[in-house]
């Protein structure tokens, strides 16, 4: 059974040693000479023979905190993933334990004075096999998995232009903003005028989505769109849908679907869709599972949607919805029958942090009744016309 417990980690150590030790956002308050060398060394001799180590420290300065390790014979540096957070760049760092055991040097004189708790420290034991595939092989894995080119997107959104767009990408007799073969395959379909739209409903699907599973599935980008048009008409006219498929979305077989690294990627290309979408439509996200994550960071810090609602979402990177610092409304929907996975985790890039739908995250909580994790947008279902109806007009449906 794991357990917690508050130490200094200049003054107490906890008993044993460990699988996994993971130490985040603190080695800063050790200072630059012996104290940092003595904090180092007791995290070290917290691990046993074999163990790993993961650190989450700003970059470049993990390069200063951790030369010490670097210079340790027992330790191998495994991997080192900086991530290039536009607020606050930083780096996940990972060390196996090659050497024996090491005892623990002598506490420092004196209880340390700190400015937060630390967090450094296991919070239980773990399989070295559930440690590397969990927080290391993610990173590693990420820096070599190819990544598609960014879709192009229309010069502007005239009835010409778009009719324009939708001749050189002609498929199937259907209208796409962009379209790529390109690994395992790009698009952005539109559903309805969105030359003549009064509003717009962008989906964005989730993990293990690509072009030759555009229509499989209803959480897929193209039927999704096209039941959430259908479903829009019976509201009135003037709402365009437009599938977003223009990015790579996870597998749920490869070690990156635990981290927001691809979230990232994704936001990062479909921020420039929203922006560039007319100022007079009223743009609405529908986002499904690891999509939730991608367009809360699409939307974080500001943004012209409107309602943001996510569905069987795994959480959305933050520890509440003030945390994104949007004005979109942020809604949330979640069945009773849904697996999807909400650890509340949230260490560096790895995990999604609180629960959208508990109590004071902040979210407006949607019942989903007890849809499944691959049934909110089935055509007529209730939960695709609560979804439909907050997205065309911002509010629940009455009842």
């Amino acid at each position: 059974a794991g357990g917690f417990a508050a130490l200094d980690v200049l003054t107490e150590a906890p008993d044993g040693v460990f699988d996994l030790v993971i130490c985040a956002e603190t080695l800063y308050y050790a200072g630059r000479g012996r104290r940092l060398r003595l904090v180092l060394s007791r995290l070290r001799s917290f691990m046993a023979p074999g163990a790993v180590l993961v650190l989450v420290h700003e970059w470049p300065e993990a390069r200063r905190l951790y030369r010490h390790l670097d210079a340790d014979p027992s330790l191998r540096k495994v991997g080192e993933h900086p991530y290039d957070d536009p607020a606050r760049p930083y780096a996940v760092t990972v060390y196996e334990h090659v050497g024996t055991a090491a005892r623990a040097p002598a506490p420092a004189g004196g209880r340390a004075r700190s400015r937060k708790p630390s967090a450094c420290g296991p919070g239980a034991r773990l399989a070295r096999t559930v440690a590397l595939s969990a927080a290391l092989a993610a990173g590693t894995a990420a820096a070599c998995r190819p990544v598609a080119a960014e879709l192009p997107l229309p010069a502007a959104f005239t009835a010409q232009a778009l009719q324009d767009t939708y001749d050189r990408y002609a498929w199937q007799g259907r209208r796409f903003l962009a379209l790529s073969r390109e690994g395992d395959g790009q698009a952005i379909e539109v559903v309805g005028d969105l030359a003549r739209a009064r509003r717009v409903i962008v989906y964005v699907p989730g993990s293990g989505q690509s072009l030759a599973a555009f229509d499989d599935s209803p959480e897929s980008p193209g039927r999704a769109a096209h039941a959430l048009h259908d479903e829009a008409a019976t509201l009135g006219p003037g709402t365009a849908v437009i599938g977003w498929l223009g990015y790579d979305t996870p597998s749920l077989a490869h070690p990156e679907i635990v981290t927001v690294w691809p979230a990232d990627r994704g936001a990062g290309r479909l921020r420039p869709l929203i922006d560039r979408l007319p100022r007079h439509l009223r743009i609405s996200l529908v986002c499904h599972s690891y999509g939730s994550v991608v367009c809360a960071r699409a939307v974080a810090g500001g943004s012209p949607v409107r309602d943001l609602i996510v569905v069987g979402s795994p959480g959305l990177g933050v520890g509440k919805a003030s945390d994104l610092r949007t004005p979109a409304r942020i809604w949330a929907m979640l069945g009773r029958n849904d697996d999807v996975l909400r650890a509340g985790l949230l260490i560096g890039p790895f995990g999604f942090g609180a629960d959208p739908v508990q109590a004071g995250f902040g979210a407006r909580v949607v019942d989903g009744g007890d849809t499944r994790h691959h049934g909110y947008l089935r055509p007529g279902s209730r939960t695709l016309t609560e979804i439909t109806h907050i997205a065309v007009r911002g509010t629940r449906r009455a009842a």
